[in-house]
């Protein structure tokens, strides 16, 4: 398939030369394709046949009306919860190959019809902090001979409160989280 830029190029320097071979050089097309829009007259765009058809029966469409008014109803339901409850039913026709097809139509009409979409905001005065610590040769063993390391200590910090860094040890609940890495 050539574009109408092509053949428009085609066509007037055919009418200039007369030559196949010539015009389809200077439109940058093969000579046989060059031969065919000739031939015929006609550009991509009316020798191009029209598709009317689907390439196969949606197996999903018997069951959306129903997906949707689901949806409605309820939106916050997952489309693995839904495909799972149709697919026990046997007149809904749904295989397990049909996954991927109910989960596009599920998201296309949560972007399209679902209900608006809150953002997402971070709670105030709850932040977190990292920092590293360079550990020496002689703070870390590892197999029985000391080796080079780093601990990252995770900090969640609270607004008008202090934090401070406890080691691994003493560190106790979720508001301390430390990570040693081995060098």
């Amino acid at each position: 398939m050539i574009t109408n830029k092509q053949y428009q190029r085609l066509m007037s320097e055919y009418a200039k030369t007369g030559k196949i071979t010539v015009s389809a050089l200077k439109a940058d097309v093969d000579r046989q394709t060059a031969r065919k829009y000739i031939e015929a007259g006609q550009g991509p765009a009316e020798l191009q046949a029209k598709h009317t058809w689907r390439p196969r029966v949606d197996p999903v469409e018997k069951v959306m009306p129903e997906v949707r008014a689901m949806l409605r109803d309820a939106p916050e339901l997952e489309a693995k919860t839904l495909f799972e409850y149709f697919l026990e039913r046997p007149e809904s026709d749904l295989e397990e190959r049909h996954l991927r097809t109910f989960f596009r139509r599920v998201r296309h009409w949560r972007a399209t019809e679902g209900p608006e979409r809150q953002p997402r905001v971070r709670r105030a005065g709850l932040s977190s902090s990292r920092a590293f610590r360079f550990l020496s040769r002689a703070d870390v063993r590892g197999h029985g001979r000391p080796r080079g390391a780093v601990l990252l200590v995770h900090r969640y910090l609270v607004q008008n409160s202090r934090c401070r860094v406890r080691d691994a040890a003493t560190a106790a609940g979720p508001a301390h989280r430390h990570s040693l890495i081995l060098a």
